[in-house]
């Protein structure tokens, strides 16, 4: 793993110590308690140890993002992560909702932070529908699981390079939940090589984000936390 973090022996309220945060389109500026949103160390609640990560998120606001992120090792040929997350309200279940833009995600690869970044994003699109999307292009899989409210959960999310087409991969509580291996498993076929392409338009292996976006309907997550963050390029699973 190249990254493995607990958020163990770091105090309250401060910025995880080896992350950046974009905070409401800033970038590393203003990531206080009193904020209107942050993404700061919390020794309220924890998966394993002590600590998490506390995303407040600025409630409904349309698309703006509370994220904390960190640049990866380069010229892996997969990327995998793994988070425990604790979310304060289910989302998923596989049954698109009315509004068929509304998509939130908690995790994502990026070219970028600010700007015109590419990502590849996991959450829920539709309403309801566990996915993972690229921009706003969506992905046909409908995974009828739910991530539960007020329990910690393990997601693992990975893209692999494939010569055809990179693979993309999800599993909750180390059930696997996407398995994106063929063009037609895109609404509009395959977006492109996520691992294969050179230019900063395509590749997003530059970041690793978690913490909360949502374009159209926040879900009242409010307060989100993230603990035991591994970045891998091979599979990690729940139990590491």
């Amino acid at each position: 793993a190249f990254i493995n973090d607990d958020f163990e022996g770091q105090a309250d309220e401060t910025t995880p110590e080896g992350w950046l945060t974009y905070l409401e389109y800033n970038e590393n500026t203003a990531n206080k308690i009193d904020g209107n949103s942050y993404a700061l160390i919390d020794s309220s609640k924890a998966h394993s140890g002590t600590s998490s990560v506390h995303v407040k998120t600025p409630g409904s606001t349309y698309g703006s993002p509370t994220l904390f992120y960190k640049a990866m090792e380069q010229d892996h040929d997969a990327y995998y992560v793994r988070t425990w997350m604790y979310l304060p309200n289910a989302i998923g279940g596989g049954v698109a909702g009315n509004n068929n833009e509304d998509r939130v995600h908690m995790m994502a690869f990026n070219t970028q932070i600010n700007g015109n970044s590419q990502e590849l994003r996991f959450g829920a699109s539709k309403t309801g529908i566990l996915s993972t999307y690229f921009n706003s292009e969506y992905t046909n899989v409908v995974p009828t699981q739910t991530i539960n409210a007020n329990e910690w959960v393990c997601v693992e999310f990975a893209m692999v390079k494939n010569p055809v087409m990179d693979h993309i991969y999800a599993w909750l509580n180390d059930e696997l939940l996407l398995e994106i291996t063929t063009a037609d498993d895109w609404e509009n076929g395959s977006p492109g090589n996520f691992l294969s392409e050179t230019t900063d338009s395509q590749n997003v292996t530059n970041f690793i984000s978690l913490g909360w976006r949502s374009f159209s309907n926040n879900h009242a997550m409010d307060d989100l936390w993230f603990d035991d963050v591994v970045v891998s390029n091979e599979r990690i699973g729940c139990d590491l």
